[in-house]
C-alpha cells in the first residue's frame, strides 16, 4: 500500500511538472503575431494576440501593449540568429464560415500592411471576393490551426511552447514561413503586396505597420490603426485610429499656430 501511495504521488508530481505549461491555444478569430528573420536555418515566433474584439475596443487613439502574450526572452531567442536588418512581423487573423459568430461577415480579414515611411499611413489594403478573400483565409487558418496540433504533440516549455507564443523553427511544415511563404502574400493567396514589414523600414529599431479590417466586397478596407514593434526590446503594442475631430482639430492648431507665425513675422 505504502509503494502504491509513493507511485501516485510521484506520478501526481510529474503531471504537475508536465501541465505547469498549458499549449499553444488557437480559436476562430484570434490575431496571430508571426515574427522571423532571413536565417536559413531560424526559427517563427509565432503568438496569439487574442480575439479581434480586444483591438476594436481598444478607444480612439488609445495604445495597448502585448507584453501578456509573449517575453522578450522568447523574441531574442526567435531571432538571435538571423540578421536584425531583415527582421520581419505581420499581424493576420480573419473570420471563418459558420462558426456563428454575427459580429463580422464571414471570410473578412485582418491584416497588416508595412509602413514605407514611418510616419505616412500606407494605401489600405482593397476589399475583394467572398473567394478570394476565402482563399486567404484558409491559409491564415492553417498557420494558427497547424501550429495548434504541432504544440499539443510537442513537450511544453516555457520559452518554446506555451499557450500564447511558439518558437518553431521555420523549416517544420506547421510553420507559418512553411505554410504561407516567405514572400509575404499568405502563400500567393494574397495578390495585394506584401504584409510582412522588415526593418528596412523601421524607425529608431521600431517598425509600424497599419491594421485593416477587409470585408468582402468593394472599395478600400478599413482602417483600424496601427503595430508598433520595437526590434530593440521585443514588445508590441497597438493604436486605434483617432476620431476624424481630433485629427481635424490638431489640423486647424496647426494652421492657426502657422498663421500667427507668419502674421508675427510680418510685423517685425
Amino acid at each position: 500500500m505504502k509503494n502504491t501511495t509513493t507511485l501516485l504521488t510521484i506520478t501526481g508530481l510529474l503531471l504537475c511538472q508536465t501541465g505547469a505549461f498549458a499549449q499553444f491555444q488557437y480559436n476562430s478569430r484570434d490575431l496571430m503575431l508571426v515574427v522571423r528573420t532571413d536565417a536559413a536555418s531560424g526559427s517563427d515566433l509565432e503568438v496569439n494576440l487574442g480575439q479581434i474584439s480586444n483591438i476594436l475596443s481598444v478607444p480612439a487613439g488609445g495604445t495597448i501593449n502585448f507584453s501578456s502574450a509573449f517575453s522578450a526572452l522568447q523574441f531574442n531567442t526567435a531571432t538571435t540568429a538571423g540578421s536584425p536588418a531583415n527582421l520581419s512581423f505581420a499581424v493576420i487573423g480573419g473570420d471563418p464560415v459558420g462558426d456563428g459568430n454575427t459580429s463580422f461577415t464571414d471570410r473578412t480579414l485582418f491584416l497588416t500592411s508595412p509602413r514605407l515611411s514611418f510616419n505616412i499611413q500606407t494605401d489600405p489594403w482593397t476589399r475583394s471576393s467572398p473567394s478570394t478573400q476565402g482563399a486567404a483565409l484558409s491559409t491564415i487558418l492553417g498557420v494558427g490551426n497547424n501550429l495548434k496540433t504541432w504544440s499539443a504533440g510537442t513537450p511544453n516549455d516555457p520559452v518554446n511552447n506555451t499557450t500564447t507564443a511558439v518558437i518553431i523553427s521555420s523549416g517544420d511544415a506547421n510553420s507559418y514561413t512553411s505554410i504561407a511563404g516567405s514572400n509575404g502574400d499568405l502563400g500567393g493567396n494574397f495578390g495585394q503586396g506584401n504584409i510582412d514589414n522588415t526593418a528596412a523600414s523601421g524607425g529608431n529599431g521600431i517598425l509600424r505597420s497599419d491594421f485593416y479590417q477587409i470585408t468582402p466586397g468593394s472599395g478600400n478596407g478599413t482602417y483600424l490603426g496601427s503595430f508598433d514593434l520595437n526590434t530593440a526590446n521585443g514588445t508590441l503594442s497597438f493604436t486605434a485610429v483617432p476620431e476624424p475631430t481630433t485629427n481635424a482639430i490638431l489640423g486647424l492648431g496647426c494652421v492657426a499656430f502657422a498663421f500667427r507665425y507668419i502674421r508675427r513675422f510680418k510685423n517685425q
